[in-house]
Protein backbone atom coordinates (compact mmCIF):
# COMPACT_ATOMS: atom_id res chain seq x y z
CA UNK A 1 0.00 0.00 0.00
CA UNK A 2 1.22 3.27 -0.74
CA UNK A 3 1.95 5.49 2.08
CA UNK A 4 -1.22 8.10 2.71
CA UNK A 5 0.91 11.14 3.76
CA UNK A 6 2.71 11.20 0.41
CA UNK A 7 -0.45 10.60 -1.39
CA UNK A 8 -1.45 13.62 0.42
CA UNK A 9 1.63 15.69 -0.66
CA UNK A 10 0.88 14.28 -4.33
CA UNK A 11 -2.53 15.98 -4.23
CA UNK A 12 -0.98 18.76 -2.54
CA UNK A 13 1.26 19.15 -5.59
CA UNK A 14 -1.89 18.82 -8.28
CA UNK A 15 -3.64 21.31 -6.64
CA UNK A 16 -1.08 23.85 -6.38
CA UNK A 17 -0.74 23.54 -10.69
CA UNK A 18 -4.63 23.72 -11.19
CA UNK A 19 -4.43 26.78 -8.83
CA UNK A 20 -6.69 29.41 -10.48
CA UNK A 21 -7.78 27.22 -13.35
CA UNK A 22 -10.35 24.45 -11.92
CA UNK A 23 -12.62 24.30 -8.62
CA UNK A 24 -11.89 20.99 -8.46
CA UNK A 25 -9.57 17.93 -9.61
CA UNK A 26 -11.57 14.75 -10.73
CA UNK A 27 -9.57 11.38 -11.03
CA UNK A 28 -11.32 8.02 -12.16
CA UNK A 29 -8.30 6.18 -14.07
CA UNK A 30 -7.71 3.31 -11.50
CA UNK A 31 -3.70 3.89 -11.27
CA UNK A 32 -4.16 8.11 -11.00
CA UNK A 33 -7.03 7.08 -8.00
CA UNK A 34 -4.31 4.68 -6.37
CA UNK A 35 -1.49 7.10 -6.92
CA UNK A 36 -3.65 10.06 -5.23
CA UNK A 37 -5.40 8.09 -2.26
CA UNK A 38 -3.62 4.89 -1.82
CA UNK A 39 -7.23 3.35 -2.55
CA UNK A 40 -6.75 0.30 -4.75
CA UNK A 41 -9.67 0.31 -7.38
CA UNK A 42 -9.92 -3.92 -8.05
CA UNK A 43 -10.35 -4.72 -11.83
CA UNK A 44 -13.98 -5.55 -11.68
CA UNK A 45 -14.83 -2.15 -10.12
CA UNK A 46 -14.77 2.09 -10.59
CA UNK A 47 -13.77 4.36 -8.56
CA UNK A 48 -13.18 7.84 -8.50
CA UNK A 49 -11.40 10.70 -6.51
CA UNK A 50 -12.15 14.52 -6.39
CA UNK A 51 -9.56 17.33 -5.47
CA UNK A 52 -11.14 20.45 -4.27
CA UNK A 53 -9.05 23.81 -4.61
CA UNK A 54 -9.76 24.19 -0.77
CA UNK A 55 -7.78 21.11 -0.76
CA UNK A 56 -10.21 18.62 0.35
CA UNK A 57 -10.93 15.10 -1.19
CA UNK A 58 -13.97 13.12 -1.55
CA UNK A 59 -13.45 9.31 -2.64
CA UNK A 60 -15.97 7.31 -4.65
CA UNK A 61 -15.49 3.89 -4.36
CA UNK A 62 -18.18 0.65 -4.57
CA UNK A 63 -20.06 -1.09 -1.80
CA UNK A 64 -18.22 0.11 1.38
CA UNK A 65 -16.12 2.83 2.45
CA UNK A 66 -12.03 2.27 2.01
CA UNK A 67 -9.70 2.27 4.99
CA UNK A 68 -6.93 4.23 5.25
CA UNK A 69 -7.33 6.10 2.28
CA UNK A 70 -5.50 9.54 1.84
CA UNK A 71 -9.19 11.26 2.01
CA UNK A 72 -11.21 13.71 3.73
CA UNK A 73 -14.31 12.24 2.92
CA UNK A 74 -16.10 8.79 1.06
CA UNK A 75 -19.08 8.06 -0.38
CA UNK A 76 -19.79 4.14 -1.77
CA UNK A 77 -22.60 3.60 -4.44
CA UNK A 78 -23.62 -0.25 -4.98
CA UNK A 79 -21.42 -2.03 -7.34
CA UNK A 80 -23.13 -5.58 -6.59
CA UNK A 81 -26.81 -6.05 -6.89
CA UNK A 82 -28.18 -9.31 -5.32
CA UNK A 83 -24.74 -10.70 -5.82
CA UNK A 84 -24.35 -9.95 -9.32
CA UNK A 85 -21.57 -7.10 -10.79
CA UNK A 86 -23.70 -3.74 -11.32
CA UNK A 87 -22.97 -2.92 -15.16
CA UNK A 88 -23.93 0.32 -14.71
CA UNK A 89 -20.93 0.73 -12.34
CA UNK A 90 -19.50 4.01 -14.37
CA UNK A 91 -22.75 5.81 -14.01
CA UNK A 92 -23.50 5.07 -10.44
CA UNK A 93 -20.15 6.47 -9.52
CA UNK A 94 -20.39 9.30 -11.48
CA UNK A 95 -23.55 10.72 -10.35
CA UNK A 96 -22.00 10.36 -6.64
CA UNK A 97 -19.17 12.40 -8.20
CA UNK A 98 -21.08 14.76 -9.60
CA UNK A 99 -23.50 15.36 -6.21
CA UNK A 100 -19.80 16.05 -4.62
CA UNK A 101 -19.19 18.43 -7.24
CA UNK A 102 -22.42 20.35 -7.11
CA UNK A 103 -22.73 20.22 -3.14
CA UNK A 104 -19.55 22.32 -3.52
CA UNK A 105 -20.77 25.12 -6.00
CA UNK A 106 -18.11 23.96 -8.62
CA UNK A 107 -18.32 25.29 -11.35
CA UNK A 108 -15.17 23.87 -13.71
CA UNK A 109 -13.31 21.14 -13.20
CA UNK A 110 -9.82 19.19 -14.60
CA UNK A 111 -10.29 15.32 -15.40
CA UNK A 112 -8.78 12.64 -16.49
CA UNK A 113 -9.37 10.03 -19.19
CA UNK A 114 -11.78 7.07 -17.79
CA UNK A 115 -15.42 5.52 -18.19
CA UNK A 116 -16.81 7.41 -15.30
CA UNK A 117 -15.81 10.73 -16.41
CA UNK A 118 -17.43 10.63 -19.80
CA UNK A 119 -20.43 9.18 -18.33
CA UNK A 120 -19.99 12.28 -15.36
CA UNK A 121 -19.47 14.74 -18.81
CA UNK A 122 -22.29 13.54 -20.24
CA UNK A 123 -24.67 13.15 -17.39
CA UNK A 124 -23.56 17.00 -16.53
CA UNK A 125 -24.85 18.92 -19.41
CA UNK A 126 -23.90 22.43 -19.05
CA UNK A 127 -23.43 21.90 -15.31
CA UNK A 128 -19.62 21.99 -15.38
CA UNK A 129 -17.10 23.32 -17.59
CA UNK A 130 -13.97 21.07 -18.00
CA UNK A 131 -10.39 23.09 -18.39
CA UNK A 132 -7.10 21.69 -18.84
CA UNK A 133 -4.11 22.53 -16.93
CA UNK A 134 -0.65 21.26 -17.78
CA UNK A 135 0.51 18.35 -15.40
CA UNK A 136 3.17 16.17 -16.14
CA UNK A 137 2.22 12.96 -16.95
CA UNK A 138 1.74 10.32 -13.41
CA UNK A 139 4.22 7.95 -14.24
CA UNK A 140 3.55 4.72 -12.45
CA UNK A 141 5.64 2.07 -13.12
CA UNK A 142 4.68 -1.51 -12.62
CA UNK A 143 6.94 -1.61 -9.37
CA UNK A 144 4.68 0.76 -8.09
CA UNK A 145 1.67 -0.98 -8.41
CA UNK A 146 3.48 -4.68 -7.17
CA UNK A 147 4.28 -2.86 -3.67
CA UNK A 148 -0.02 -2.17 -2.57
CA UNK A 149 0.35 -5.52 -1.18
Amino acid sequence: MLDPNLCRQRQHRLLQRAAGKADAIVVANPAHVYYLSSYWTDWKHQSALVLFADGTSTLIVPNKPAQHAAVDDQKSFEANRFGTLDQEQPQSAANEVSTALLSHGTKTIAVDASTVISQLLLKSGNDFRAVSIEVPALEISSTDLRERA
